[in-house]
């Protein structure tokens, strides 16, 4: 629907270039003006059309898989876990991430799925496509 108006709006453009050439030939600076305007309004409709165009156009990302879906931390060996991360579909538009930590006093989590223990308790990670269409929780549990 959107690339068929966008056409359309294309078609006008051309047919009010036409008349302006016209009105500059019968020295009608008014009109000129006028039109002038129309075919500034097209075509600022004609670039927001183009951002619809592509934001309909753009793959969502449907779900996010996890690896693992469960980490258990000692406070005895505390070393950081990293969590794998598989995008669905794999063509979908944008790739981006981010990770964040419902409780930071639990566990914090960096940029990169990497997630460090930080006191006793349970949290979740939360993992969301960067289209905010998808989300992932990766539950963790920190022993003494």
């Amino acid at each position: 629907m959107f690339k068929e108006i966008k056409v359309k709006l294309e078609e006008a453009i051309l047919g009010i270039r036409i008349h302006i050439d016209e009105a500059l030939a019968k020295g009608d600076s008014a009109l000129v003006g006028k039109l002038q305007g129309i075919e500034t309004g097209l075509t600022a409709h004609i670039a927001t059309l183009e951002g619809e165009i592509k934001a309909l156009e753009a793959i969502l990302v449907a779900s996010i898989s996890v690896s693992p879906t469960g980490i258990t931390f000692s406070m005895a060996s505390p070393a950081p876990q990293s969590i794998a991360t598989t995008i669905y579909p794999i063509d979908a538009s944008n790739h981006g991430l981010s990770f964040s930590s419902q409780d930071t006093s639990v566990a914090t989590v960096d940029e990169k799925g990497n997630v460090t223990s930080v006191g006793i308790g349970s949290t979740q990670i939360v993992v969301a496509s960067a289209d905010g269409n998808a989300k992932a929780f990766v539950s963790v549990s920190v022993a003494a």
